[in-house]
């Protein structure tokens, strides 16, 4: 059995295990991320007033958003995405299944 930081061993699966595995690394984006609020909102027919109401933020928040010039924190995000539809990782532009 390897020592060191770079291996865990399983107790459970009474094997070692990388403690760090390799995946993709996800990137956020602003504008990526404005875009496909917009997309989603657009399929939801929403205008940015309605998603606001329905997500519990400002207007303002929204069309912040959707141009680059805010973040949204997790929380906000998986509020939009909840109000839409979607999950978070649609509207990061995130695809899960590549990334496992």
């Amino acid at each position: 059995m390897q020592s060191g930081k770079d291996y865990l061993y399983s107790e459970l699966h009474r094997e070692e295990v990388p403690y760090f595995r390799r995946r993709k690394k996800m990137k956020f984006s602003k504008d990526e991320f404005g875009a496909n609020l917009r997309a989603a909102r657009a399929r939801a027919d929403m205008s940015q007033e309605q998603l606001a109401n329905k997500a519990g933020l400002s207007a303002s928040s929204i069309i912040g958003y959707e141009n680059g010039s805010m973040v949204p924190g997790v929380d906000k995000a998986y509020a939009i995405a909840q109000a839409l539809g979607c999950t978070p990782n649609d509207l990061m532009g995130w695809n899960t299944d590549e990334a496992a």
